[in-house]
């Protein structure tokens, strides 16, 4: 991770400055566990983009394997926010409205089915194992509610004509 950080610093226009320490300096780290500056409701991860059925289609011990060191809080990170996605249309994979109903007023056609690609297995699995928050949310609107069609690109909605969404 530090490599990658030390990359992505070193290829951007930031400029920083860290104290010289030898690096065999012992460093002391203090903590006041009676003051609170933030509360941390807990830390997660995303399914958006499939990882639920790259989990599921495993074999079964090692499903179990990466489903206990995902969400496990004994023998595993302890996940306890699982992220899942509301698909938008082809550029995701899925959409529970992959059509337009015509206009804005027309009457929508729901496709729902009851495994909303293995995110609803997945979240399953994650409760069983502690979990505790499950959102959902989409990167983009339908590519037929926006002006140029593509449920993936920036463009405006046309309902609107304001904002944006990628």
């Amino acid at each position: 991770m530090l490599s990658k950080l030390a990359f992505f610093l070193a290829s951007s226009n930031v400029a920083f400055s860290a104290p010289s320490l030898d690096p065999r300096q012992a460093v002391t780290i203090a903590v006041d566990s009676s003051k609170t500056f933030q509360t941390i409701d807990g830390f997660g991860i995303s399914e958006f983009y499939g990882r639920a059925g790259n989990i599921k289609s495993l074999a079964a011990a090692a499903q179990k394997q990466t489903l206990d060191l995902l969400f496990d809080p004994t023998t595993g990170a302890g996940f306890n926010i699982l992220r899942n996605g509301i698909g938008s249309g082809p550029s995701s994979g899925f959409s529970i409205e992959p059509n337009s109903p015509g206009s804005p007023t027309g009457t929508p056609k729901y496709q729902w089915d009851g495994s909303d690609n293995n995110q609803v297995w997945l979240t399953k699995q994650a409760q069983a194992r502690g979990l505790k928050t499950i959102y959902a949310d989409a990167w983009s609107a339908p590519g037929f509610m926006k002006t140029n069609g593509k449920d993936s690109n920036v463009s405006t909605a046309p309902q609107t004509g304001t904002g944006s969404d990628s």
